[in-house]
């Protein structure tokens, strides 16, 4: 009787200890809102048109909820202008740019400034004003930026265009480089030519 008492005791141990809800880790990928669209414009100052760096060329990012990431040099600023497609991102690298931009300070729209006509601003001869926009969970916020190249410039904005230019395989380059060309060795006289005469 006792030992079977000690039996359905550790039973009901076992069973009661079994009983506590499984722990679920949250989906590292869903922290993206499902409408989450990023638009970055770099416009540049006359003094500064020549640099290499991606965050200070002028140009336009954009991001759309489907992953599909445009990007384009804006050297004429046309008001209703799209870039090109440069990729298609995955869920994860979605999910990645919504992190870093809260990371960065970005992904809350308490942070933005007030709504702006992004087509009203221009930068100083020196400055880059980066133009941020926003959307997600039904919001808009965006970020004007105003920095000059250099040790003391924006860092969140430089590292979101960074990244951003990574992505779009947007690298450092000069306009004064030139295109290497491929050697062409000379191995002499094509030896199948007398075969292709008539």
């Amino acid at each position: 009787m006792v030992r079977s008492a000690i039996i359905l005791s550790l039973l009901l141990v076992r069973l009661t200890g079994c009983a506590a809800p499984p722990e679920f880790a949250p989906d590292p990928l869903g922290a993206a809102p499902m409408d989450f669209t990023l638009d970055v414009t770099i416009l540049t100052g006359e003094d500064i048109k020549d640099r290499p760096e991606a965050q200070w060329r002028q140009s336009r990012y954009v991001l759309f909820s489907d992953g599909s990431l445009h990007y384009g040099a804006d050297n004429e600023r046309k008001a209703d202008w799209m870039p090109d497609l440069a990729r298609r991102l995955s869920r994860q690298r979605v999910a990645e740019i919504w992190s870093l931009s809260q990371q960065l300070g970005f992904a809350d729209p308490v942070n933005g400034d007030v709504p702006t006509n992004f087509m009203s601003i221009s930068p100083a001869p020196t400055e880059v004003v980066y133009l941020i926009a926003y959307t997600g969970s039904n919001l808009r916020w965006e970020f004007v930026r105003r920095t000059e190249p250099g040790d003391n410039a924006d860092p969140a904005s430089v590292t979101l265009v960074r990244r951003l230019a990574m992505l779009a395989w947007a690298n450092d380059r000069s306009s004064r480089e030139m295109p290497l060309l491929p050697n062409r060795y000379d191995f002499g006289p094509d030896p199948y030519a007398r075969y292709r005469r008539p």
